[in-house]
């Protein structure tokens, strides 16, 4: 339907979201990440939206919260950890009515089944929801390389992907193209 609107209106625009671009001729994709780790300036001034998130979230549940400047390392971990990921937030700052932020991410560290929220309304507000449904839209093809590529702990290149995991260039550009696996600057794929 988009397409043949697009195709009928040619000065029409269309914003999508998608879990992968849908293949339009003249689609221009935008992949978004987590947000920016904060920096010391922003439990200053308030200005990163990965702190206004959690404490927006955390407050839902406290009135009161708040992130002392002893306590900003800590919740840069977290974010670290959580790549960022506003869902990943969201879920952590769940847990600020009952742990400290030490306690939320040694929890982190241990597990990140740890985020399983308390409260779900359906599976898209849940990490594992999220990933379920984004595997069960792969082909049995890219489930196996997706496992086979959780053997890398860090990074790896595409070499290394064909060597330890038997996973071809194109199968790895189909993972990132839906998500799973992200590359950065330097050529090298990372898993979520």
């Amino acid at each position: 339907f988009v397409a043949e609107l697009i195709r009928e209106c040619p000065r029409l625009s269309v914003l999508v979201t998608s879990r992968e671009p849908l293949g339009f001729e003249g689609e221009a994709p935008l992949f978004l990440k987590g947000f920016d780790l904060p920096d010391d300036s922003s439990l200053q001034n308030g200005s990163s939206p990965a702190l206004q998130l959690f404490v927006h979230e955390a407050r839902q549940r406290d009135a009161s919260f708040g992130i002392e400047r002893s306590q900003f390392a800590v919740f840069k971990q977290i974010c670290e950890l959580v790549d960022g990921s506003p869902l990943a937030l969201r879920l952590t700052a769940q847990w600020s009515l009952l742990l400290s932020l030490e306690e939320i991410l040694e929890r982190l560290e241990a597990s990140v089944g740890f985020l399983s929220p308390t409260d779900a309304r359906n599976q898209r507000e849940t990490l594992h929801g999220v990933f379920a449904g984004s595997w069960r839209m792969l082909s049995v093809e890219q489930q196996g390389a997706l496992a086979r590529l959780s053997v890398f702990v860090k990074s790896f290149d595409t070499a290394a992907a064909a060597q330890a995991a038997d996973v071809p260039v194109r199968t790895l550009f189909e993972l990132e193209r839906k998500g799973l696996i992200v590359r950065s600057s330097l050529g090298r794929f990372a898993m979520h």
